[in-house]
């Protein structure tokens, strides 16, 4: 995950990307679309004023909807972009 600080306080992009080197075209579009579904359940919690981009790593190709849902969490957690006290996964 890299983020920068938004000029508009209120604003929070988000972006997921994954490169070929994570699987052929179905299995990154697989991972796209669970890391976009845990991040919209998170949504409500992250800090807005920022632009994030989540980029899929090789490990995401076999990894199930809630451990990429909990590293999400974890990354987020730990870059301090999340409200404290979120239990939605």
């Amino acid at each position: 995950m890299t983020f920068i600080k938004s000029r508009n306080p209120n604003e929070l992009l988000i972006g997921v990307s994954a490169s070929r080197k994570v699987a052929n075209a179905v299995g990154r579009n697989r991972v796209k679309r669970i890391m976009r579904e845990n991040i919209r359940l998170m949504l409500d919690n992250i800090i807005p004023g920022h632009r994030i981009v989540f980029t899929a790593r090789n490990a995401a190709n076999d990894s199930s909807y809630h451990e990429i849902g909990k590293d999400i969490k974890k990354i987020l957690t730990t870059a301090k972009l999340i409200s404290i006290g979120t239990d939605n996964q």
